[in-house]
């Protein structure tokens, strides 16, 4: 796959459904993903301040940040080019996680706006097939100011929707996957995940447009999410350390527009610690 390029037809089945699968995109590196997809899982699960973990997710953010081959990906040309197609050439690392999943996941977005694009690329580490851990998605759902996606959006926020409650049986596209196949979609689209086995392994990777001047603010926001996992920094030492010019460029509008989130990460750790009786 070596001198990959998206296509046309490509850019606009993303840009009208949301979302699209590259099968086999990675398969010449699958085997050296997943041997760094486990070393990172035995690393930091050693030292971890406190257990990430619950029955239906272990959850480790900063994934790719924590080990130099992994980390490399954002160098790839496949990558490199996904990012430049869709959202330009400046286009930000906006982080990564990595998870082993052990329960369904429900509808959600992962974002919800229309100023900044943000994808998530999504690398399946098992054979997951329909009703069996696949990822779902609502193609067009990503278009939120479509009626369709608002109705959508609206329904699935109500405790007790009927959407919800339909839960799996929300007809919706399935999308099989292979070890080496990519998923990206957009932040906005509707996706979930029902029926699959225990300890699915899963790591994503999430790119955005370059923010304008007059949207800094949003993007602090966004970065201070990242005090839920009591991170520091936006990125991890082995992401830093290990850049090249041209990684950096990927790097610098956040690097510069972090400087909140040590105070966000301190305010998270003496929550979790404060009585709970108050």
């Amino acid at each position: 796959m070596l001198g990959y390029k998206l296509k046309r037809n490509q850019i606009d089945f993303f840009k009208t459904f949301g979302f699209i699968l590259i099968e086999g995109l990675f398969l010449d590196k699958i085997e050296d993903i997943i041997n760094s997809f486990e070393e990172v899982f035995e690393q930091q699960t050693k030292k971890q301040k406190r257990d990430p973990f619950n029955n239906e997710r272990k959850c480790i953010p900063q994934f790719i940040d924590s080990h130099e081959y992994l980390a490399s990906l954002i160098d790839d040309e496949r990558i490199i080019n996904i990012g430049e197609c869709i959202l330009g050439e400046n286009f930000n690392y906006m982080g990564s996680d990595g998870n082993y999943y052990n329960s369904n996941t429900s509808w959600h977005s992962d974002g919800w706006g229309s100023n900044i694009l943000h994808i998530k690329l999504a690398f399946y580490l098992d054979h997951l097939k329909q009703n069996k851990g696949c990822l779902k998605v609502l193609p067009g759902s990503h278009l939120i100011k479509d009626t369709y996606s608002k109705d959508l959006d609206l329904s699935f926020k109500k405790k007790n929707s009927y959407l919800n409650k339909l839960g799996a049986e929300v007809p919706g596209f399935s999308i099989e996957t292979e070890p080496g196949d990519l998923i990206f979609f957009n932040h906005n689209l509707k996706h979930s995940s029902y029926g699959g086995g225990k300890n699915r392994r899963m790591f994503t990777i999430n790119l955005s447009q370059r923010y304008p001047e007059e949207n800094l603010r949003d993007l602090k926001d966004y970065i201070n999410k990242g005090s839920r996992f009591w991170i520091d920094r936006a990125y991890g030492d082995i992401m830093i350390n290990t850049a090249s010019k041209k990684r950096m460029k990927h790097l610098v509008q956040v690097l510069e527009n972090e400087e909140e989130l040590k105070y966000h990460s301190m305010l998270a750790r003496k929550k979790m610690k404060k009585p709970a009786n108050g």
